[in-house]
């Protein structure tokens, strides 16, 4: 789901939601031995559908060496909840997750989350330190902010209406518009910069202005009358539909420019193509991610000397955070304990 139809659901209310990835529930248990070897714990709880488990961002997986679960309950009404655990052990000295894509091609792509263990010998005992970092998710603050500003206005005109007039909808869609070519513009970019970092900008902004000039192509009129005269069903289709048509016009635009004016081949084509595909992949993982909640246990062997978590307990931190921490910032977690000799 992209963020435009995410928005749109969120403005106003008159699309059925069917489909949009919900609010899924992650904990995760890491258990620390004497002996150096780690014990792992992930619970998926209280996802709508088994996308929810399944797409957005990589779950553990028996291909990985995990021991999965996975079931469902219905919570009465209609209403079914799915689940997922997997477990897995790690010897000492063996390499802790870095995320749950495992060996997957395009790992990369997923949430990433670096987890070391490191044992030292003091003179008062044995130390243990448990770090991991989440990065922050690529270009999704700068990209939520330019959406955030652009929306102002439209939010402000719509609020608390429930049918929307045809101007209504011309007024939101030019928004809708300008947060979609700030997004192409920020994967183009980037994909140019992967694919040619040593070539001059100028072969880049002329695909940028090519990018630009699909506005000169829409029919705003026409698209604005059609979810105005169409019913919630017919109008979710057409958002699809549109949605559609723009991305693969603007890729053509900017792909012949690049071929025009920056000399690409065929091959660099499939590349720039290829990194313009995974940076916007990577936005709706990271969109995704952005309304779920984490926690995080960890059991350390003997006393926990020093620690950022939000909470300690005996030799049990935890942490609390939802996924605009991980998205926008990144976080770091760090804890230490000793067993004294």
């Amino acid at each position: 789901m992209s963020l435009q139809r995410t928005i749109l659901y969120t403005i106003l209310f008159t699309i059925p939601a069917a489909g949009v990835l919900g609010c899924v529930k992650r904990s995760e248990r890491i258990r620390v031995t004497p002996d150096g070897a780690v014990a792992i714990l992930v619970e998926y709880t209280e996802a709508d559908s088994l996308a929810e488990l399944r797409d957005g961002d990589a779950a553990p997986s028996v291909k990985d060496g995990w021991k999965v679960k996975e079931w469902s309950e219905d919570e009465g009404e209609d209403n079914e909840k799915y689940y997922l655990t997997a477990e897995k052990q790690f010897p000492r000295g063996a390499s802790l997750p870095d995320t749950f894509a495992g060996s997957s091609a395009d790992a990369d792509l997923y949430l990433q989350f670096p987890t070391t263990l490191t044992i030292e010998q003091r003179t008062d005992g044995t130390y243990y330190h448990l770090r991991r970092v989440y990065p922050p998710r690529l270009h999704w603050a700068s990209l939520g902010a330019f959406s955030e500003a652009r929306l102002k206005e439209p939010e402000k005109r719509l609020e608390g209406k429930e049918e929307l007039s045809q101007q209504d909808w011309r007024v939101l869609l030019g928004a809708l518009v300008d947060i979609e070519l700030n997004k192409m513009t920020t994967f183009g970019r980037a994909a140019f910069l992967d694919v040619s970092p040593d070539m001059p900008q100028d072969g880049w902004l002329h695909a940028h202005t090519a990018l630009h000039s699909i506005t000169n192509e829409l029919d705003g009129e026409r698209v604005a009358k059609l979810l105005a005269d169409s019913d919630e069903a017919e109008r979710e289709r057409a958002l699809e539909a549109e949605a559609e048509a723009f991305e693969a016009r603007t890729l053509e635009l900017m792909t012949a420019a690049l071929r025009e004016f920056a000399g690409y081949d065929d091959a660099q084509i499939s590349r720039f193509v290829e990194r313009f595909e995974w940076y916007g992949r990577h936005f709706e993982i990271s969109e995704d991610l952005s309304d779920e909640s984490f926690k995080l246990r960890v059991d350390m062997p003997g006393e926990i000397v020093a620690s950022n978590a939000r909470e300690i307990d005996g030799q049990r931190a935890k942490w609390k955070f939802d996924g605009t921490a991980i998205r926008d910032g990144g976080l770091e977690v760090m804890v230490t304990s000793r067993v004294k000799r």
